[in-house]
This record gives structure tokens, C-alpha cells and sequence, in this order.
């Protein structure tokens, strides 16, 4: 908790941001290890305390997730047999009218794969996608992993984040939507949701506490089985680690781990037009290790980063998230890679 607090005050100071959260989670027990957010205070003077260092936000701030909501309309998509993984897509060289819309990537790709899409962050590759899907099945993959209600943790004033009636979508929404528009999550949402990805398929509800004081049980409480095992094993092990090693997420590799990850950079509407803000942006990473069986999960998001320049979620939030990561699995005595493949297995001993 206290690394991962002053890892947000480092990364406030550089990017000069209004404000930064991270939350870090076992994936497959649900358990919060931290819940960090910055601006901080000190419980000892609490007549000193700003009003915005009340918040807890990793339950009360709603951002649009950006680039980080991709995989789980890739998922979803996957589980409902409308796409396979190896699928290749036009992305129509940057350009793509969608109706009265001309949707652009921020390059421009000719055709990419699944794999691809996700590891170059294809807009368009997405709004096919999305096509594909059709609103009906697209609001039913927001809803299945979670968002549009709080998570249920045991903490007060948690946020539902914002998931829209369907009847209030249009064909803007088709597009908006798997690229990470139109709906609003916190950073809690999105580290529960990662983390149903990275233990194989199951949405499981966080907790605070090891035991439940009213049952005494230690186990986590199961919400849903969301997606297939293999679909989820594919989506950490394949795209999202390349995500790291060749793509937006390069920023947030690891010497000695293979860390999956997806960055974020969402616009925020402008306070005076109403339109999307062209300087305020949520630059937001999301990443785990190891890539095979996850031990942890991270979320950072970064409000509104000042300094000039590109805000990219891969360029501000990705080398805290790592640092985190790394700092979560050392006291985790989680096994490096090496270590894995060096430790010999002895009788009855098994090396995880």
C-alpha cells in the first residue's frame, strides 16, 4: 500500500495530473492487496485535509475506459462464436464511415488480425467488431462483466459507473462502444473485470477482509462464469501479452515476468462545450503477471496529465502500473520466470 502510494505521488509529480488511483487484486480470490489514491492526507491532522483528499477513488471516480474495454468485447464476441481468433479485418487504411460517422485510427492499418487489433488498438477493427456483435449483444457484454453496478465491496459510497438502457443506443453506439465510449466505469470495475479474464472466466466479488465476519468462511463468493477458460487463457497469454512486448504496453514489461496489459487514454468532455476535450484525457493502464497463472492485477488511472505533449496511457500510466506489479509480486514470493524453468520438481513436489 504505501509503494503503491508513493508511486501515484511520483507520477502526479511528473505528469503534473490532477489526480491518480490504483488498485491491485488477487484474481482469483477477489482480494484487494491495495487501494491507493492520490491526493493523500494525513489521518493524524485531519483539520488539514483537502476536500479532494477524501475521496476513495478507486469506488467513486467514472471515466470512460478507453482503449482498456476492448478485450472484453473481444471476449465476448469469442464466447458468443461470432468471431474467431484468427480472423483478419480491413481497417480501411485509417478510415471508416460508419453511417453519417467517418470513424480514424490513429494510424492507418490495412488488415489486422484479432491479435493485432487489440495490440495496435484498431478503432476501427473494433467498430467491425461491434457491428458484428450489434448493440443487443455489446450492452449484454458491458452488463455481464460488471459495469453499470457497483461491485458489491464492502466499503461506503461506491459508484455504479454509468451503462445506459439499451433503448438510449443508436448506430454512434455501435461504434463508441468497443472502443471504450459511452459508458463510464471506475477503476475498481475494471481491476474485478481483468480479473475474471486473468483466473479463467469467472467474475468474482472483491473483499477486504480474508474471513467474512458473519460466516466465518474464506471462500471468495463466485458472481458468474463469464467466459470459457480457453477464450480467457488465449486473451492474457496471446493479444494482451503482445500488447506488452510489441505494442501500446512496452512501458510496462518486466525483466523477469511475462506481464499481460492493455493501456487506456479516454477523452474527457470539455466543462464549457460539452464536447470531447481535446487536453483532458484519463491515461489509465491495466496489466498482471504472470501471464500464464496471474497472481496479481493491476489498475492505474491518471486524471487529466498537464504536461505537453501525447497523454497516451502506455507513455504515463504504464510505468507505474509495472512498478506496482513488480513490487506486488516480490511480496507475493511469486516465482520468476527463470526460477520456474531452473527449479527441478522432486517427487510429490509440485512447482508452480
Amino acid at each position: 500500500q504505501l509503494h503503491a502510494e508513493m508511486t501515484l505521488a511520483e507520477t502526479a509529480a511528473i505528469w503534473k495530473a490532477k489526480s491518480c488511483c490504483a488498485v491491485v487484486l488477487d484474481p482469483h480470490t477477489a482480494e484487494i492487496l491495495v487501494m491507493a489514491s492520490w491526493p493523500g492526507y494525513d489521518p493524524n491532522r485531519p483539520a488539514e485535509i483537502a476536500v479532494p483528499a477524501w475521496k476513495n477513488r478507486p469506488l467513486v471516480e467514472m471515466y470512460e475506459p478507453g482503449s482498456t474495454f476492448k478485450p472484453f468485447i473481444i471476449a465476448w464476441a469469442l464466447e458468443q462464436g461470432l468471431l474467431r481468433r484468427d480472423e483478419v479485418f480491413d481497417c480501411e487504411n485509417g478510415a471508416y464511415r460508419m453511417g453519417r460517422r467517418l470513424l480514424h485510427d490513429h494510424h492507418r492499418y490495412g488488415t489486422l488480425n484479432v491479435t493485432d487489433i487489440l495490440v495496435k488498438s484498431s478503432n476501427i477493427g473494433m467498430a467491425k467488431i461491434g457491428e458484428r456483435l450489434t448493440n443487443s449483444r455489446l450492452h449484454e457484454a458491458a452488463r455481464v462483466f460488471g459495469f453499470g453496478a457497483p461491485t458489491g465491496i464492502a466499503l461506503p459510497g461506491e459508484l455504479p459507473g454509468k451503462l445506459r438502457p439499451l433503448s438510449d443506443w443508436n448506430s454512434y453506439s455501435t461504434g463508441s462502444v468497443p472502443m471504450g465510449q459511452e459508458i463510464a466505469v471506475t477503476p475498481l470495475q475494471m481491476a474485478v473485470a481483468y480479473g475474471a479474464l486473468a483466473n479463467g472466466g469467472e467474475l468474482i466479488a472483491p473483499r477486504l477482509l480474508k474471513r467474512d465476519p458473519e460466516t466465518g468462511s474464506t471462500a471468495s463468493p463466485v458472481v458468474s462464469r463469464l467466459i470459457s477458460e480457453d477464450n480467457a487463457r488465449w486473451l492474457c497469454e496471446g493479444p494482451l501479452v503482445d500488447v506488452v512486448t510489441r505494442g501500446t504496453g512496452k512501458k510496462a514489461q518486466l525483466p523477469r515476468y511475462r506481464v499481460f496489459g492493455k493501456s487506456g487514454t479516454a477523452q474527457k468532455p470539455d466543462p464549457v462545450t460539452g464536447k470531447y476535450s481535446n487536453r483532458l484525457h484519463v491515461s489509465s493502464f491495466i496489466c498482471g503477471a504472470p501471464a500464464d497463472r496471474p497472481r496479481a492485477v493491476v489498475v492505474v488511472s491518471v486524471d487529466e496529465p498537464s504536461t505537453p505533449g501525447e497523454h497516451f496511457g502506455g507513455t504515463i500510466a504504464a510505468p507505474a502500473a509495472a512498478t506496482i506489479l513488480s513490487q506486488a509480486l516480490e511480496r507475493l514470493r511469486v516465482p520468476t520466470t527463470d526460477q520456474i524453468a531452473t527449479t527441478p520438481a522432486t517427487d510429490g513436489e509440485i512447482i508452480e
